[in-house]
């Protein structure tokens, strides 16, 4: 394989010899750059799209655990970035955001429903507590699918969102938040039934003096 000298390298497909700018970088070689150059890259791609496109395919199949394995890696290692790239893109583009998800939804919105009331009536209900470990301060909750709704409380504090907890969020983190069942139900529980549970709690945890994040909406 020809080996890039003085800031050039033949391309052993036209025979050219290149800048190395003309090259895209290769850790595995030699000389850190790719075997042809760009122009005859692209055009062995084009001419081999389907081709190309069943390798990657069988080889994704083929080593779909170790892709997993090594995402599920990078995404820890840089989780915070990650998110903090999140947060600034939501920050930047929320106008754009809820254009997109209102389009997609008047597209979808029949397909959506099914899909909710079909994945919502298999998930049960319950009154849920968010204990902040540090701080003892206590979120009070209830849900027709409690699951979600905790998905729900993550996604908003990560992005920012949170009406009652994304100050102790900001300062302590999501590892602080302890996510507790008080009590489950069936999923077909009465939504009236909840709410008097939520807030015989609410009432308790007031008369013994503790400190709510949600005391506002009650009081």
């Amino acid at each position: 394989m020809p080996a890039a000298v003085d800031g050039l390298k033949e391309c052993p497909r036209c025979g050219e010899t290149k800048p190395v700018s003309e090259y895209n970088k290769n850790k595995s070689t030699s000389d850190g750059l790719q075997y042809a150059c760009r122009s005859c890259q692209k055009k062995h791609y084009e001419n081999n799209k389907e081709k190309i496109a069943l390798s990657r395919a069988k080889y994704y199949q083929a080593n779909k655990e170790a892709f997993a394995k090594r995402g599920r890696k990078a995404h820890y290692a840089n989780r915070e970035k990650i998110l903090e790239r999140q947060r600034k893109y939501h920050q930047e583009n929320k106008e754009h955001i809820l254009k997109r998800k209102k389009k997609y939804y008047e597209v979808n919105k029949e397909k959506i429903s099914e899909y909710h009331k079909e994945y919502l009536q298999k998930l049960p209900a319950a009154v849920y507590k968010i204990e902040n470990k540090i701080t003892g301060k206590i979120y009070i909750g209830q849900s027709k699918s409690y699951r979600v709704r905790w998905d729900c409380h993550r996604s908003n504090m990560r992005l920012g969102q949170h009406p009652c907890i994304q100050h102790d969020y900001d300062k302590y983190g999501l590892d602080s938040f302890d996510f507790s069942v008080i009590q489950e139900y069936p999923c077909d529980t009465d939504s009236d039934i909840l709410f008097e549970h939520e807030q015989r709690l609410i009432d308790k945890y007031l008369a013994e003096g503790k400190e709510l994040y949600n005391i506002s909406r009650y009081s």
